[in-house]
């Protein structure tokens, strides 16, 4: 019974962040603490995210055509320049 009880907040918070440090825009304790007390009261994030992308989807012409750019990491050799991928 001597033994302290330690917080949800004081095991999350040793996790390393590992995100890129201009890409943080909320604490990752915060976040963390969300997540697992959503995922405790049993919520389900996957019908709020449908609604949600249906609701967008009505927003966007249907020729849109999304592209998403990216440069590959180490593939700079010997003077060439990096590859990079281009998917639509």
């Amino acid at each position: 019974m001597g033994t302290k009880f330690k917080s949800l907040a004081f095991h999350l918070e040793t996790l390393p962040d590992p995100r890129k440090v201009n890409g943080r825009r909320h604490v990752l304790l915060d976040i963390l603490i969300i997540a697992v007390l959503a995922a405790l009261c049993g919520i389900d994030f996957s019908e709020a995210f449908l609604a949600w992308v249906g609701g967008i989807r009505e927003k966007i012409p249907e020729d849109a055509v999304a592209l998403d750019g990216k440069t590959l990491r180490a593939s700079l050799s010997r003077g060439k320049p990096p590859l990079h991928v281009v998917s639509a």
